[in-house]
């Protein structure tokens, strides 16, 4: 157990680190959405699993979605293509249910500045002592 407090330690410097970030950090949609487009279908895999599920199941969506994980990376391509590939996916999904899943947008951007907003504020409500003050910047 003598890597529970070292652990403790480095978690304690990581949340430090995301509340400096989410109160203080400035925030280029317009660079965020460059950086959606260069993803390769991996950010989609939670959005991809709830769309699977109630056809599915929750963990047979899950299985799936790790296999073709573990295919993409074997065969050295991205998600995106193997996913719109195998047939097991698709006949679960369709070919534009795929598509539209996982086609970044610029409308994805305010609802992430949106949840930080909110989880700043739960932060607050719970840790009034630690607040921080100014107001996070939001580059629009």
């Amino acid at each position: 157990m003598t890597w529970l407090p070292a652990m403790n330690m480095y978690l304690s410097g990581q949340l430090n680190y995301a509340l400096v970030l989410l109160t203080k950090g400035t925030f280029n949609t317009k660079k965020m959405f460059t950086n959606l487009q260069l993803d390769d279908g991996t950010m989609f895999s939670g959005t991809l699993m709830m769309a699977m599920s109630p056809r599915s199941g929750r963990q047979q969506a899950h299985d799936l979605l790790y296999q073709v994980r573990v295919l993409a990376d074997k065969k050295q391509q991205d998600l995106s293509t193997v996913l719109k590939n195998n047939p097991k996916i698709t006949q679960v999904l369709s070919t534009q249910e795929l598509q539209t899943i996982m086609t970044p947008s610029i409308e994805h951007i305010p609802n992430v500045l949106i949840k930080v907003q909110k989880i700043l504020k739960l932060y607050a409500q719970h840790h009034p002592q630690l607040q921080t003050k100014g107001e996070d910047s939001v580059d629009k």
